[in-house]
């Protein structure tokens, strides 16, 4: 008798004998109950999902004659060659090898005759999404109203290449991956059927392997059986499977935590030498990686990784968690190489010595920790430094009473220059009764040179000169938070003391600036900057004072000033006309 392999042994034969795909089948058992069968189906899905098997049950259960609670009953002719794929009446095509429009025209034309035997004529195309354009334009009108004896049945694994135009005519139904449980319990009852014991944990190897796929699964159940007999142990598996074994991976995974270059080529010789493939290699490693991430992530326990628990925990125990996700983007990174360029050993080799130098990375936060705490360490000899200087200084002098007046004036002006465009000397209110302000004779020293007098706190307002002078001396070194607002001082001065109100005039037609200054964002900024200059607590008022220090324009400028319209945008913006281009004729 001919061998029979697993895959085809153990195909489902009925709606409720497929693993993994309930609400479809349910779907269509209740719609063959009520008589609400769609003249076309699309089902998508990943490789070995059941797609190609719930075709032929739905092709059994519309044809077969003694259909119970719409499952076919396996027994009668028509069930049997449709299992067979030899029915008259279903008619299996292979979209790969029949993707032109000639074939789609033949079933077009063959559509329009009634089944030899059965109810329906029932055509499966398999691979759908590999017609061509053509192909499929030439099937629209018969899918969309086919006769009534007809049936489509379509099944990809790349939905997205099916035009839209096919989709919307068809039910699509979705075949998800099978879940590793599922796929366990079926190949638990195919080992019991063919009298297998396997060992704990071969099962779970194999469903793993599969990932998700149903008949690679028993597949692979099939090829270890040939392999090792009915007595399966892991080790089995393992060789069946090309996989490195446990002490192996163990010394590898413990050579790339130590970052031991020798130890990691030494791990990596003794596994091609015993035949082992560079991808599998990265597969294992990657998976290793993975589930050693995702229980430091989740915080478990030791000893949860299954048979290979020991491999997990030496990953866990010589990889923080910033490792683990570094090894694994490097693993995949080379997959992906790998699978371009090839160079299999090579490539992996220096993935691997990289892996292991990653002992030496320091995580940035870390590094930012040092800097912090080497600027600190400066920062606190800066300090002592200073203080000895200080104490030094005092103790050479005589020791004399200190006396701290509240207000001592400085006999020299600071010798600042002013900022900025030059203030005209009408800036000053003449209805003032301070003095006016006199222009402060030019020096090369600068505002850190200037001697500044200190201030206590309560102390008196000084005088309009000394105030425009600590003034000169804030615009010549402006602290850090008032450089955003430099450009509306420009040309600015005290002009006049009022109580503990300091006003500060700004050129004629300053419009804009005044209204900037005063803003409240604004206005609190200066006067917090003002206060380490001048005594704490004086108030600033910015008002016009005199008239504008703006050249008046001459030639071409005073032409185009002379416009209205130019006229008002100056004055809007407290601007200035720079150049004059004049158009060549």
């Amino acid at each position: 008798m001919t061998y029979l392999p697993f895959t085809l042994k153990y195909r489902p034969q009925t709606f409720s004998d497929v693993v993994g795909q309930g609400t479809v089948a349910v779907t269509l058992r209740n719609a063959l109950r009520e008589g609400r069968v769609a003249n076309a189906f699309l089902f998508t899905g990943s490789r070995g999902t059941g797609k190609t098997s719930m075709a032929r049950i739905l092709s059994k259960a519309l044809n077969c004659p003694n259909a119970v609670d719409a499952e076919p009953c396996n027994r009668c002719e028509i069930c049997a060659a449709v299992s067979a794929g030899e029915d008259l009446d279903v008619l299996e095509i292979d979209g790969a090898s029949n993707r032109g429009i000639d074939e789609i025209r033949a079933i077009r034309d063959n559509a329009g005759y009634r089944p030899a035997r059965s109810r329906f004529r029932i055509y499966v195309i398999d691979e759908v999404h590999m017609l061509t354009i053509q192909a499929f334009n030439a099937l629209l009108k018969t899918l969309e109203e086919p006769p009534p004896h007809v049936k489509f049945i379509f099944a990809t694994t790349e939905f997205q290449d099916v035009p839209e135009t096919i989709v919307s005519r068809c039910q699509r139904f979705d075949f998800r991956r099978i879940t590793a449980d599922d796929i366990v319990a079926r190949l638990r009852h195919i080992c019991e059927r063919e009298g297998v014991n396997a060992a704990p944990g071969v099962l779970e190897e194999i469903a793993k392997k599969a990932e998700g796929g149903l008949r690679d699964s028993v597949g692979l159940l099939d090829q270890i059986v040939s392999f090792a007999g009915n007595e399966l142990v892991p080790e089995d598996v393992d060789r069946a499977l090309g996989n490195l074994d446990a002490d192996r991976m163990l010394g590898l995974v413990v050579a790339i935590g130590d970052g031991d270059p020798a130890g990691i080529l030494g791990a990596l010789d003794e596994a091609f030498e015993a035949g082992r493939d560079a991808e599998e290699i990265l597969r294992q490693l990657l998976e290793t990686y993975r589930e050693a991430l995702s229980a430091t992530a989740r915080g478990l326990e030791p000893g949860t990784g299954g048979r290979r628990a020991h491999v997990i925990d030496a990953a866990r125990t010589r990889h923080p968690l910033d490792r683990l996700l570094y090894c694994t983007r490097l693993l995949l990174n080379t997959w992906r190489e790998v699978k371009s360029l090839g160079q299999g050993r090579l490539q992996l080799e220096v993935a691997l010595l990289k892996a292991g130098r990653s002992t030496d990375l320091v995580p940035w936060r870390d590094v930012l920790a040092r800097l912090d705490r080497l600027e600190t360490r400066r920062a606190d000899a800066a300090t002592g430094s200073a203080a000895t200087a200080r104490l030094a200084a005092a103790a050479s002098k005589p020791s004399t009473p200190p006396s701290r007046p509240s207000f001592a004036a400085p006999t020299p002006k600071p010798a600042v220059p002013p900022l900025g465009r030059v203030v005209a000397p009408s800036l000053a209110s003449p209805t003032s009764d301070a003095p006016k302000a006199s222009p402060a004779p030019p020096s090369t020293a600068t505002a850190s040179d200037a001697p500044r007098p200190a201030f206590a706190t309560g102390s008196k307002p000084p005088g309009l000169e000394i105030q425009q002078s600590l003034w000169r001396a804030m615009l010549t070194s402006p602290p850090e938070a008032i450089v955003p607002h430099m450009k509306w001082l420009d040309g600015s001065l005290p002009v006049r003391v009022d109580g503990s109100t300091t006003v500060v005039g700004l050129p004629g037609g300053a419009t804009l600036a005044i209204n900037m200054l005063d803003s409240p964002k604004v206005k609190p900024v200066i006067e917090s900057a003002w206060g380490g200059f001048a005594p704490p607590g004086i108030k600033l008022r910015f008002e016009a004072s005199g008239p504008s220090v703006k050249p008046p324009p001459s030639g071409p400028r005073k032409d185009v000033y002379s416009d209205p319209a130019v006229r008002k945008v100056m004055d809007a913006v407290d601007g200035g006309i720079i150049h004059v281009e004049q158009d060549r004729p």
